[in-house]
């Protein structure tokens, strides 16, 4: 064992043993650049994760974490690591040569640097279809690092505003600072069997981290040479995969928003507008696709997944989570919680029978797998029928809004609800104003604009205008007590 080595690289992983083995060995082919230990953390695996890695012996070490959660591996990892610099991978990564050195020599060279991210392009185990590559282009479902995906990257070392998490090296002391990684996933959906978990998408993770560190003072860096290939299955080929990343990304924005962004009542009612609205321009695009593909293709209509359905699903899984943690304010913080300290495996289903129904239902409906598909505009309506009354309702509203900006001969986008532009402020007063019969939703997406943009006289006298009448809707009091707080 090196005692006090420069570079300690942390890899978390579960029930990956084959291409762990994989992983490790493109690791230990790179060791001589630099004194170093691995540090794996088991979490929770049931293969044969920890013989492989006791058979590995010298400077790679086993660690097990029982309590299964992204977050809580790697903090179990830093806490056994030695190193001055921390290396977090995945499990299924081909180091490049070089990575090590780089690390290293960036940190002793930049004290103000906090965290450094590497260059990560695919490695495709088989060709993938042309519609997975559409998909890519269109969001960054593999999570890489490259010019395809930051097109402002350059082949010289430069500083960033993010690392993503198959590659990236954090300063101990940086990571100590900030008080480590916000939560990420819960579970995992590789389990199969009694007691398994359903991947829960919880926190913001990496990227998270990086908003911590810039947020302290430090810089992110970027350098090519510090580079990985991250191993894409043919798994990640499949329409369930695409889905259920998006579903989970779009919930756990819903989460974040309240736990890390910090947002309050008035601005998440805003970004309720803006994803309706975005979605409605998501299925405007899908429903063009659909009428242009040849009738007679239905079987390559199933076997596929369109760019503009991933926003449809990223879209409808916020509103959808963000409309119940209204009424479960205690969920987005039993989730929150859970997401950093992690769950063992008898605990896990405990915790599941105090979810409400709402959002257990959410968690296993079929828009996560290969039983949805889009094959005609029938389906496009059918997207919106798992969503709460309320939320149609809502959509309705904010669609009507839309239409009467549209004729009065002007583009709406979500843009529309964007608190801080001038212009959108003055588009919603005067749709106000012009409205004989404004909706509930209008009066309350002008008001809670006015409360971003402090103008709270504005908000207050629109809030009190409709008080006790059928225009009140029920968080107009919390709105109230917002901009009063405010005002104070």
């Amino acid at each position: 064992m090196i005692s006090q080595p420069e570079l300690s690289i942390i890899i978390p992983t579960h029930n990956r043993a084959d291409q762990l083995a994989v992983s490790l060995n493109s690791v230990l082919r790179c060791a001589g650049e630099t004194s170093l230990e691995v540090v794996v953390v088991d979490n929770n695996s049931k293969d044969g994760t920890r013989a492989l890695v006791e058979s590995m012996g010298g400077n790679v070490r086993y660690t097990f974490e029982p309590r299964t959660a992204f977050t809580r591996a790697r903090h179990t990892g830093a806490a056994a690591a030695q190193g001055k610099y921390l290396l977090f991978i995945d499990d299924d990564v081909l180091i490049t040569e070089g990575s090590f050195a780089e690390i290293v020599r960036l940190f002793q060279q930049r004290p103000n640097c906090g965290v450094i991210a590497g260059h990560i392009d695919a490695g495709f185990q088989t060709p993938p279809p042309q519609w997975c590559l559409d998909c890519q282009k269109a969001f960054n479902g593999w999570s890489l690092y490259n010019k395809d995906v930051i097109p402002n990257l350059t082949p010289t070392v430069q500083e960033v505003e993010w690392a993503f998490g198959p590659m990236m090296a954090v300063r101990r002391d940086a990571l100590e600072s900030v008080g480590g990684f916000p939560p990420d996933t819960l579970g995992v959906e590789s389990n199969a069997g009694a007691g398994v978990f359903h991947k829960i998408y919880v926190g913001p993770g990496d990227v998270g981290l990086c908003s911590k560190v810039r947020a302290a003072g430090f810089t992110i860096i970027y350098s090519p040479t510090i580079a990985c290939q991250h191993i894409i299955p043919s798994l990640r080929y499949s329409t369930g995969f695409w889905r259920s990343r998006m579903v989970g990304e779009g919930q756990c924005s819903a989460i974040a928003n309240r736990h890390f962004e910090g947002f309050k009542l008035s601005a998440r009612i805003l970004e309720r507008n803006k994803r309706c609205v975005s979605m409605m321009e998501a299925l405007s695009g899908l429903s063009h696709r659909i009428k242009a593909f040849p009738p007679d293709s239905l079987a390559e209509l199933e076997a596929r997944v369109w760019p503009e359905e991933l926003f449809v699903l990223l879209n409808k899984s916020f509103i959808s989570l963000d409309w119940v943690l209204e009424f479960h304010p205690e969920l987005s913080e039993l989730l929150w919680r859970i997401g950093s300290e992690g769950v063992e495996d008898n605990q896990f289903e405990p915790i599941v029978a105090q979810f409400p129904s709402q959002f257990k239902d959410l968690l296993y409906r079929k828009d996560r797998d290969d039983s949805l598909f889009i094959r005609s505009e029938h389906d496009i309506v059918a997207l919106l029928a798992p969503l709460a009354p309320e939320i149609q309702h809502h959509f309705g509203q904010v669609l009507e809004i839309i239409k009467a900006v549209h004729l009065k001969g002007r583009a709406a986008g979500p843009e529309l609800f964007n608190s801080k532009s001038e212009n959108s402020m003055s588009e919603l007063i005067e749709l106000l104003s012009s409205t004989s019969t404004p909706s509930p939703e209008l009066i309350q997406s002008v008001a809670a604009a006015a409360i971003q943009r402090a103008d709270i006289n504005d908000a207050l006298q629109l809030l009190h205008k409709v008080k006790g009448t059928k225009l009140d809707l029920p968080f107009n009091d919390a709105l109230r007590k917002e901009a009063e707080t405010i005002a104070k």
